[in-house]
């Protein structure tokens, strides 16, 4: 399974925008490499998760305000 998230509810003037990826299982290394290569890899911009949605996922959602608590 993979879940992608990163677009923030609230709009910015800016098209740059965050993208994260959560997956897992043996090939979770390899949809990180595709999306790397879609998207390409730009520092503070990519967020990649490779455990599913572990605490890291979960912090990082709560950052860009896409998961509250």
């Amino acid at each position: 399974m993979d879940i992608r998230s990163g677009w923030p509810f609230r709009r910015r003037r800016s098209f740059s925008r965050s993208i994260g990826s959560t997956t897992g299982g043996a090939d979770a290394d390899v949809t990180v490499n595709r999306f790397k290569k879609f998207f390409g890899d730009v520092k503070d911009k990519r967020f990649f998760f490779t455990n599913g949605l572990d605490n890291a996922a979960l912090k990082h959602l709560e950052t860009i305000q896409v998961l509250r608590t």
